[in-house]
């Protein structure tokens, strides 16, 4: 199944060489990494970056996004996320987390909802872009 996927996002985005290995990043190693934080989930900088990379790679590209999500302070980048994976943890607030995710620099409502997807699958939804603009046509 994968292979199909990775064959169908390769013809998809011809000019990204990178999509697939950042789509196996996103998948596979940085839920990993969320969850050997035990009881303290959080992204730090280095991690939020390479998931804005990811998110655009698959979607509209949007050139500002990148530098402005790198301009949040490490500090900031573990302070928030710590916050949203806090919200998730303790009442499953999917909307407070979001907006402690907004607080960021460059993060609005679909990135928020990658980086709660990836290290709480079970309780948030990654809501892409271009998923929203199929119900603005509603």
């Amino acid at each position: 199944m994968m292979s199909v996927f990775n064959s169908k996002l390769k013809a998809r985005v011809p000019s990204q060489k990178n999509v697939i290995k950042l789509d196996k990043w996103y998948q596979n190693e940085l839920p990993k990494k969320i969850k050997s934080r035990g009881k303290d989930p959080h992204l730090n900088h280095e991690e939020i970056v390479q998931t804005i990379k990811w998110k655009l790679a698959r979607g509209k590209f949007r050139p500002n996004l990148t530098n402005l999500v790198r301009m949040n302070t490490p500090r900031v980048v573990m302070q928030e996320t710590k916050k949203a994976f806090r919200k998730i943890a303790k009442n499953q607030d999917l909307q407070s987390a979001m907006t402690a995710l907004c607080n960021l620099k460059g993060v609005g409502p679909a990135m928020a909802s990658a980086v709660l997807s990836a290290g709480a699958p079970e309780i948030a939804p990654y809501m892409a872009d271009e998923c929203l603009f199929i119900f603005a046509r509603c």
